[in-house]
């Protein structure tokens, strides 16, 4: 949260690079949302910075795809690639209103929460997609995506179609069984 009073001390403004669609997804981690709600494209947005979480003025806006095989890791560094290449113009149009910003309409997103650890864990009754989304979205260097066993969370960083002796087997909802990779040592 950042108090109007703080903001009124930047001549300018402060311009923040979001790694998501505004208003859609708004505040953290929304990379990581945007892969495990499955959707098909990032967005990358230079706003100008408000009192309310990424409520700003919208200066550029640019989408990259999200390969269904990229981890989050992958994906933010195509992010800040996308984020840096638009940088000069969002530059431009900030410093110098050489455009009339889009504003964005709150009533058309979501305000997403931090991600915990927990949000990582794969419970019974999913999709093998949505599977492979938890673990793509729970990579490093951030918490990893597990799975319960009683008590103990077992840590995984994959799938196949194949059991292995380093494997979990898990049955999904819509097709079937596949195998969970173990991780090697058992931590994230």
């Amino acid at each position: 949260l950042i108090l109007e009073e703080d903001l009124a001390f930047f001549q300018f403004g402060i311009l923040n690079n979001h790694g998501s669609a505004l208003p859609e997804y708004r505040g953290s981690n929304t990379l990581k949302w945007s892969i495990m709600e499955g959707e098909e494209w990032l967005g990358i947005t230079w706003h100008g910075i408000s009192a309310d979480v990424d409520a700003g003025p919208i200066w550029m806006e640019s989408r990259i795809p999200i390969d269904p095989n990229i981890t989050a890791w992958e994906l933010r560094a195509d992010m800040i690639a996308e984020g840096i290449r638009l940088f000069p113009q969002a530059w431009q149009h900030f410093r110098f209103h050489d455009i009339a910003p889009r504003l964005p309409d709150l009533t058309g997103g979501r305000l997403w929460p931090p991600i915990k650890p927990e949000d990582g864990i794969i419970r019974p009754g999913l999709t093998r997609r949505k599977v492979k989304d938890i673990i793509r979205a729970s990579c490093a260097p951030w918490p990893r995506a597990f799975i319960l066993k009683g008590e103990m969370q077992i840590f995984v960083d994959g799938i196949s179609e194949c059991a292995g002796a380093n494997t979990l087997t898990y049955t999904t909802v819509d097709d079937g069984v596949i195998h969970l990779h173990k991780m090697e040592d058992g931590e994230p």
